[in-house]
């Protein structure tokens, strides 16, 4: 998942969502550890942007601790996002 207006459309984060959700759903993965550095954010579980007690948790950490207050896609959380900070 992906919650930043300048990022939604990169490649990577278009790919990840086509090639490896599919996979963490079917192996059942817990949680998904990926670092950028704009901030942190957990997800609840959640499958295809959906909360699902049987999807990975999300989990953001903003590496670096570096405050950058990139806009969030959208001003309230998605239902899905459990938590989010970009203070630091």
């Amino acid at each position: 998942p992906n919650t930043f207006t300048n990022h939604r459309k990169d490649p990577q984060s278009v790919n990840a969502k086509i090639y490896l959700e599919p996979l963490f759903i079917q192996h059942r993965v817990n949680f998904v550890l990926s670092g950028h550095v704009h901030s942190y954010s957990r997800s609840h579980p959640v499958t295809y942007d959906k909360i699902n007690a049987t999807g990975p948790m999300h989990i953001l950490l903003g590496n670096s601790g570096r405050q950058a207050n990139v806009p969030y896609f959208q001003e309230i959380p998605e239902e899905w996002i459990a938590i989010r900070d970009h203070s630091q």
